[in-house]
């Protein structure tokens, strides 16, 4: 047995036989007619409680770390002790029965928050040392505190204990319970299952089904006690009859049991860990490195390595690291095993390299794959480009024989005018082309400033005509767009020797959106027909015709 364990159980062993002590002055008090021996053993066994809560007071604040959990033990520790007073001033020196009244009322001061306290201990549970209480809680001091004051002015609204109209000394045996009675027991009782509920909730170890069930005992037995003294039993009278001692024994059984679970924090326990550290060199020196206090005392560290972990810690051959923390006096000096983590860490680094190669293979090759999309998407676009705009390049190609053979200048500037409208519409369709393949619908202005441009070529060749696109939309199909200047370019190439007056209209009729086209001249109607199948031909007059082409549902292809 560990000399700390040797130390709980001295302690426990003292408590126990005070407490017993206290028992038997309390029983031979009640059994002597004696007066004088009465006082005395009643007063022996006043101070033997004040000790004791005195005596835990001190070593809650000596080993309890948690802020919060120390003030609010150390407010729970108060509480007992006046309630202790109260109750020895009540009964040995007060024979007034006013102050006799107010003493009695100001038991529930510490019966209203002592529970509450118990709760805010528990929700404290298990936190870290720096940890505070919600703000939230305030609301929970100010309804005790209101509640208290609400039993303190009993006299002035006889709420909580009502006292009969025909008697002009009120006691605590004359007394009936008035509504403000129940409140307070309904708050008493609300704070206390609360804090069981939390603590249920707290006392589970984490990642297992095992449960801390010691703090429950003398929880336990509090309650089993505080309702066997409220059913009157005689037994429970008798023997254990101080109920305001008996409580504030439980509750510190009850607190002490969750620092001894480590559901508080404490400082204690510290040897035990100390010595349980087997394969680690501890060493407690002055300020010139010599030893007082050693752990593993084989594995002694150099004076040079002690001072030169005095900036940072140092890494030691064996996987340890060596750390070096200034105290009173000299250093504490530690080493700490990391073996584990350098494999780690090397395991990681190779990984790390292993991933970065990987990595830029795999760059490379999305390099290569995206050039090669590339190329095939340039290829794409070009062979698409080639195929909607063979027909007029091929055209060009025999226009620009022509022009080699022509004579006259007359005749090679109508041939160039002729090269210039296949060379509009050769850009303005490659433009569609690459509008369609990125979006499905393009800006009707796209149609009109295309149709524009091939009217300003055609002024070349003293063409005159005009033109109007108003489809009612901002943005149409480009497929549909596509089509209505390719008709009006097909239709243009069949009658371009012939015409010299144009005109073109894109717009609805009906529900349906059409585009005509017309010109002062005939064309080969069955060339066009072969390719749009649902175009209409309508004559107006003598050499006169209307070229119209349905564009929704795509007539052509």
């Amino acid at each position: 047995m560990s000399k700390v364990r040797k130390q709980d159980v001295y302690i426990g062993s003292v408590v126990a036989v005070l407490i017993v002590f206290a028992l038997c002055c309390r029983f031979i008090a009640r059994t002597v007619d004696d007066e004088f021996i009465d006082k005395f053993l009643n007063f022996v066994r006043t101070f033997i409680y004040i000790g004791l809560i005195l005596s835990w007071l001190f070593y809650v604040n000596k080993r309890v770390v948690q802020i919060q959990a120390c003030q609010t033990l150390s407010a729970v520790a108060v509480l007992m002790l006046s309630w202790i007073v109260i109750r020895e001033f009540k009964w040995r020196f007060v024979l007034n029965a006013d102050i006799l009244r107010y003493l009695w009322y100001s038991y529930y001061i510490p019966l209203l928050f002592i529970p509450l306290l118990s709760l805010l201990i528990a929700i404290s549970l298990g936190k870290r040392e720096d940890y505070h209480l919600p703000k939230q809680t305030a609301l929970l001091y100010a309804f005790a505190i209101m509640l208290a004051v609400f039993v303190m002015t009993n006299d002035f609204h006889q709420k909580v204990f009502v006292f009969p109209n025909n008697t002009t000394v009120w006691t605590e045996y004359n007394r009936r319970y008035g509504i403000g009675y129940f409140i307070v027991i309904l708050w008493i009782l609300a704070c206390s299952v609360s804090s069981v509920f939390v603590m249920l909730k707290k006392c589970r170890i984490p990642h297992s089904r095992s449960f801390l069930w010691t703090p429950f005992v003398p929880l336990g037995i509090s309650l089993l006690y505080a309702a066997l003294y409220m059913m009157n039993v005689p037994l429970i009278r008798l023997i254990l009859g101080d109920f305001a001692a008996f409580q504030c024994l439980a509750f510190i059984g009850f607190f002490e049991s969750c620092i001894r679970c480590g559901l508080v924090q404490s400082n204690s326990r510290y040897f035990d860990l100390f010595y349980a550290s087997n394969e680690t060199c501890m060493q407690i020196v002055d300020n010139n490195y010599t030893t007082y206090y050693s752990i593993n005392a084989n594995k002694s560290l150099s004076k040079e390595l002690m001072e030169q972990a005095e900036q940072n810690p140092v890494i030691l051959p064996d996987g340890n690291r060596l750390h070096n923390m200034p105290i009173g006096g000299g250093h504490a000096v530690w080493t700490e095993n990391i073996s584990e983590l350098i494999k780690l860490r090397e395991t990681l680094e190779d990984r790390k390299e292993e991933l970065e190669e990987r990595n830029a293979l795999l760059q490379y090759e999305y390099e290569r794959e995206k050039e090669h999309k590339t190329i095939e998407e340039q290829n794409r676009l070009y062979d698409l480009l080639q195929s909607k705009t063979q027909v007029q390049l091929d055209k060009i190609d025999d226009l620009v024989q022509d022009y080699r053979r022509a004579e006259t200048i007359e005749k090679k500037k109508d041939i160039l005018s002729k090269i210039v409208i296949l060379g509009t519409f050769i850009k303005r369709r490659k433009d569609f082309v690459l509008s369609v393949d990125s979006t499905p619908t393009i800006p009707e202005s796209k149609l009109t400033n295309a149709v524009a441009e091939s009217f300003r070529a055609l002024k070349l060749l003293k063409i005159k005509g005009a033109y109007l696109v108003n489809t009612g939309q901002n943005y149409l199909s480009g497929k549909i767009l596509t089509l209505a200047y390719e008709f009006f370019e097909d239709v243009l190439e069949s009658i371009i020797d012939r015409v010299h007056f144009l005109n073109v209209r894109v717009c609805p009729v009906g529900d349906t959106l059409r585009i005509s086209v017309f010109a002062d001249c005939t064309a080969e109607g069955h060339i066009l027909w072969s390719k749009y199948k649902n175009m209409d031909i309508i004559k107006e007059a003598d050499d006169e015709y209307e070229f119209v082409l349905p564009l929704d549902g795509g007539a052509g292809k």
